[in-house]
């Protein structure tokens, strides 16, 4: 009887490992994030941005939560959803750092927004931007 279930934990753990050998989920190593959307935004106006992270090229559905970063909120601010809004004319970088439940934060390169003056319509428009960072590990 030990055998059996020998031979049926052996093989349980090898229709298991099988199964999950493509298996994207949480416990992924986040390697990039990226941040897609517009690179201008009006005073008062809104854009949002939207932030993927990645494991090498396979982008993650879920297991990460990003926190949002302006480097100038007297330019722009920027909310924990993404959502950028003018403050005053001029630039700042945004960025956005994946938080995942197992490995370290990874942070996306800067995603460069440009402040225009207000106008009659308060749309967003620019050149679609992609910013994308790569991190290396550091151990002591």
């Amino acid at each position: 009887m030990g055998a059996l279930k020998r031979l049926c934990l052996v093989l349980g753990a090898a229709l298991t490992t099988t199964g999950c050998a493509n298996d994207i989920g949480p416990s992924s190593t986040i390697t990039s994030v990226v941040i897609t959307g517009d690179s201008t935004v009006r005073v008062s106006g809104t854009l949002q941005l939207t932030a993927t992270a990645l494991a090498g090229s396979v982008p993650l559905p879920t297991g990460a939560t990003f926190i949002w970063t302006s480097s100038d909120t007297t330019k722009l601010r920027v909310s924990q959803s993404g959502l950028v809004t003018g403050v005053a004319v001029g630039a700042a970088n945004v960025t956005a750092t994946a938080m995942a439940q197992i490995n370290a934060p990874v942070s996306s390169a800067p995603h460069a927004v440009t402040v225009q003056a207000d106008s009659a319509s308060s749309a967003t428009s620019g050149p679609q931007v992609h910013s994308r960072t790569t991190v290396q590990s550091i151990r002591a």
